[in-house]
């Protein structure tokens, strides 16, 4: 009976682990162009490089009103194992909250705010579909 409740507890964390909802992972820079789905209430959480040290900041220049809310200011945080290192790059992260049905487009571009008349070094982007 013990050995019975032992690989049960097993079967459970397996479950646990690799049954975890597919598709909730972070979006990175490599997702770009991708849709994802979202049901209301969950949240979408996108994680791009960035180097403060170079003058260049991610931007949100997509339109996610009424659909998505970002929970909190973008965090910002340095590569493991380089925090002590002068130009040390790192990554930003956003976490948003679907609210409500629809479609939203999130964009990204990494530019210098001065430089506002030349292209982004770079850009992200996803659509999300959020439904009930």
């Amino acid at each position: 009976m013990r050995q019975t409740a032992w690989i049960m507890l097993i079967g459970l964390i397996l479950c646990l682990g690799g049954c975890a909802s597919p598709g909730l992972e972070p979006l990175t820079a490599a997702d770009s162009g991708i849709t994802v789905s979202r049901h209301v209430g969950q949240t979408l959480t996108v994680t791009l490089p960035a180097n403060r040290t170079t003058g260049y900041s991610w931007f949100a220049t997509g339109d996610v009103t009424g659909v998505l809310a970002l929970e909190g200011e973008p965090i910002y945080s340095t590569d493991r194992g380089a925090s002590d290192r002068i130009g040390a790059g790192g990554s930003t992260t956003w976490t948003y909250r679907a609210v409500s049905p629809g479609q939203a487009h999130i964009r990204m571009d990494y530019r210098r705010p001065f430089e506002e008349d030349i292209a982004p070094a770079r850009r992200f982007e996803a659509t999300v579909d959020v439904t009930k």
